[in-house]
């Protein structure tokens, strides 16, 4: 998924779903929330969180490229990125809501 999501596009959804907090409080949790797992990237370089996943940082080694404008050579940098391995229970749950989705209204 390459889609980019914003905060406040998240805390809309999250708002609309479920109505118990709106959406000023959703921006806030998830704010916090996102603090707190950057923070514990930057100590521990991972953090878990049982029923959803574990975020990690990984070593991206630098690389030869070709810039597509004008195909010249060019390095990329190492660097950081950070990636996400969801929870196997949410893994299944993710995997039994598409698999719904794919087969909704197909008659047998």
């Amino acid at each position: 998924m390459n889609k980019k999501i914003t905060i406040s596009e998240l805390s809309q959804l999250l708002s609309t779903n479920v109505s118990l907090i709106n959406k000023k409080g959703w921006e806030d949790f998830l704010r916090i929330f996102f603090a707190q797992i950057s923070e514990g990237l930057q100590k521990e370089g991972n953090v878990k969180i049982k029923g959803l996943g574990t975020f990690k940082v990984v070593k991206v080694d630098a690389r030869k490229s070709k810039d597509v404008n004008t195909g010249a050579n060019t390095i990329i940098p190492a660097h950081n990125k950070i990636s996400f391995t969801p929870d196997s229970s949410l893994a299944c749950l993710c995997i039994h809501n598409v698999s719904d989705l794919l087969y909704e209204g197909r008659s047998e």
